[in-house]
Parts: C-alpha cells; sequence; structure tokens
C-alpha cells in the first residue's frame, strides 16, 4: 500500500470513529461490552482531544524542522562537563524530543563525539520524558497538574541523575566498534522529495512561529465556549499562515510539512490502536482493583506504578490513555506522576539497547536512579498538591 494510501485510509478512520455514534449509537456511551467501549473511547478521544493534537503536531514538526540537531549536539561533544555543559543537555534534551525514534542512536552519536557520562544522561533522560506531544497530551487528558509536574520532575531528574552518574562512574567511553554510528537528519523523506540543505532562519521569526503554534495549542485545551475558541483559532492559523507566507520559502514549508507529515503517521495509528485496546481492557476490569496496591501519597504506591512503567514498551503517546484507565481504575495521582515518567524514560528495550552503548554496571545503575527518582516525584507531588491543592 502507497503511502498516500495509508493516509488516506488513517483519516478516513478518524472521520468514522467520530462519526461513530450517528452510524452505531450504542457507541456513544461506555459499554460492558469490549469492544463497543474500544469504539466508544475512541471517539471520546477523538472528540476531546484531536483539536489540540493538530497544532502539537505541527510545533513538533516545526522543531524538527527548524531547530538544527547538528548544532546542539555540537555543544555536547566538547568533552566538557562544568554547569553549562548540563544546562545544555537539558535544552538539547527538550528540543531534540521529536526524535523519539532515534534518541538512543542520538545518544551513542553524542558519546561517539567525546560528550562526557553525566550531560549524556542528562540529555537521554531529558529527551526521553519531555516530548512535546506526550506533555500537551497528559495535559488535556490527565490534567495540567500532572503533565507541568511531570515536566518539572523530568528537569530536576535528568540534571541530578546525569550528576549522580558522572560521580559514581570513572568517564572511559564506550570502545565503539561500528555497531552505533551517529545518524543525520537525512531520512527517509516520505512521499515528498529529499531536501539537504535549508536557507538559514532569524531566531526571531523561529520562535515566534512557536509562540503561535504554542497559542493554538494553549486555546484548544481550553475549555470555554465553541465558538470563542473555534474564533480564536481561526485567528491564530492566520497569523500562522502570515508568518509562514512571509517568512519561509516554499521548499521550508515542503520540509516543515513533510515533517509533520512523518510524525502523524509514525504516532496516531499506534495511538488509535492503543486506545481502542485501553477501551476493551477498562470495560474489563470496572473495579478498583488496583486501589489496594497505588492508593493513596506512599513510597509503595509510587514504586508499584514506577517498576510498571519500565517495566513494559509504550510507543509515543500510548502511555497517556493507559495512565486515564489506571487513574479511573484507583491509582493515585502521585503514582500516576511516577508511572508516566517511568514510561517516558525507560523500557525493557531502551534497557538492552543502552547496555550495549555504556555496559552493564552503568545501565543498572541507571535504571535504579530512574526507579528511585520517579518514586520521589510521585511521592512530592502527593505532598505538594495536599498543601496547594492543584485539583
Amino acid at each position: 500500500m502507497d503511502e498516500e494510501d495509508k493516509f488516506a485510509l488513517i483519516v478516513l478512520a478518524v472521520l468514522f470513529f467520530y462519526f461513530a455514534p450517528s452510524i452505531v449509537p450504542e457507541t456513544g456511551y461506555r459499554s460492558f461490552n469490549p469492544v463497543v467501549n474500544g469504539f466508544f473511547l475512541l471517539h471520546f478521544y477523538i472528540l476531546e482531544y484531536s483539536l489540540v493534537l493538530v497544532p502539537a503536531l505541527f510545533f513538533a514538526g516545526a522543531l524538527a524542522s527548524f531547530v538544527s540537531k547538528e548544532e546542539l549536539t555540537k555543544h555536547l561533544s566538547g568533552g566538557r562537563e562544568d554547569f553549562s555543559a548540563y544546562l545544555w543537555s537539558l535544552w538539547a534534551g527538550f528540543l531534540l524530543s521529536i526524535y523519539s525514534y532515534t534518541l538512543l542512536p542520538l545518544f551513542a552519536g553524542i558519546r561517539k563525539r567525546g560528550a562526557k557520562l553525566g550531560p549524556a544522561m542528562s540529555f537521554l533522560y531529558m529527551a526521553s520524558s519531555v516530548n512535546v506531544l506526550s506533555i500537551v497530551f497528559a495535559g488535556v487528558v490527565l490534567g495540567w497538574d500532572i503533565a507541568l509536574f511531570v515536566a518539572l520532575f523530568a528537569v530536576l531528574s535528568a540534571y541530578l541523575i546525569g550528576f549522580f552518574m558522572s560521580d559514581l562512574f570513572n568517564d572511559e567511553r564506550t570502545r565503539y566498534r561500528g555497531l552505533f554510528q551517529y545518524l543525520d537528519d537525512k531520512k527517509q523523506r516520505r512521499g515528498f522529495r529529499e531536501l539537504d540543505s535549508l536557507p538559514a532562519h532569524e531566531t526571531t521569526g523561529v520562535v515566534l512561529l512557536l509562540f503561535s503554534l504554542a497559542a493554538m495549542i494553549a486555546v484548544a485545551a481550553m475549555g470555554s465556549d465553541w465558538m470563542l475558541k473555534a474564533g480564536a483559532l481561526l485567528i491564530l492559523a492566520g497569523v500562522v499562515l502570515y508568518q509562514v507566507w512571509t517568512g519561509y520559502s516554499r521548499n521550508e514549508m515542503v520540509y516543515w510539512a513533510n515533517e509533520t507529515y512523518i510524525l502523524f503517521m509514525s504516532v496516531i495509528p499506534v495511538l488509535l490502536v492503543a486506545i481502542f485496546i485501553a477501551g476493551m481492557f477498562s470495560s474489563a476490569v470496572r473495579d478498583n482493583s488496583l486501589a489496594d496496591y497505588v492508593k493513596g501519597n506512599n513510597v509503595f504506591s509510587s514504586l508499584v506504578a514506577a517498576l510498571l512503567g519500565v517495566s513494559i514498551y509504550f510507543p509515543t503517546l500510548i502511555e497517556v490513555p493507559l495512565a486515564k484507565i489506571l487513574l479511573d481504575l484507583g491509582m493515585d495521582r502521585g503514582a500516576v506522576i511516577a508511572f508516566l515518567l517511568a514510561a517516558y524514560v525507560l523500557s525493557p528495550s531502551t534497557m538492552l539497547f543502552l547496555r550495549r552503548i555504556i555496559g552493564t554496571e552503568k545501565t543498572r545503575a541507571y535504571l535504579i536512579m530512574v526507579v528511585i527518582s520517579c518514586t520521589l516525584s510521585g511521592i512530592i507531588y502527593g505532598i505538594v498538591t495536599g498543601v496547594i491543592r492543584l485539583y
């Protein structure tokens, strides 16, 4: 099947699930039937959250198009380990989080080119945990208190884990044997022609474009009257179109559209399947069966949630609907924080790949630090929200 046919099929599937209750009324309500409940959850997510994901995809595509990956990683490859190197690792990790499918090769690349262990581990943690799409999706589905705390704890944990990893181990860089090569940005352009180079932009223009797209995300996530929201989104969309039309070349617009298209094709199909499975799961388990293990703000509940997060592989965005189901089944919100951070950062496949790059001992230490930091994050969230009551 051609890429264009796959794209059309996905769009038709989204439209079908959006209008499903008009065709099959039972899919407009929760049901004890797993299949019907899966269709209901798909309809609900598309109805409630698709308006937020559209500008978020374009925002992530703009980051991938107009932020130089090579320029950012260059600052991590000089062998420095001062405070500025950690700041660069956090900043680069945030901006390059949209390359979720190449994070480990990127990490291997900056290590191969001379990055110290501490800043490199901070970069890996940050890039894994603060994905723009995941944070926005978590905000609209689980609540912005959870999303913002996840982002804040990710920044703190990334710095501290990098610092402690550097302090624990003498930084002898891994001896590479040609297994991991630094990946440049010349990946296959699905359905679009290859663009090897793009004209340089002024930083101000890129920042203004990202600000306009971020404003669209914020407006789309608001719970205001839909007429007011639609009017604001149309105005902001006009601003974005004006910025693109007057400040970017045709090749750059194609490049941006292509990056957004790649993100769409890699994320949305898996997300639809995962939401359907989550709906079936929630229909089969509708009581508070998890409450005995993850209720309350305590070490045990956050630890169980963190271990659950690192034990399963989650493609981008999949952890959010699962976290919502776990929340509905009785998981404490602090435990949800621990689960999300752990699910973002580690998985069995990540640990196996990481072991080949930095060795068994360092991987084991990183795993322990991740579990501890995620557990503490859940506990701290519970303590703080118990005082200031964010929800």
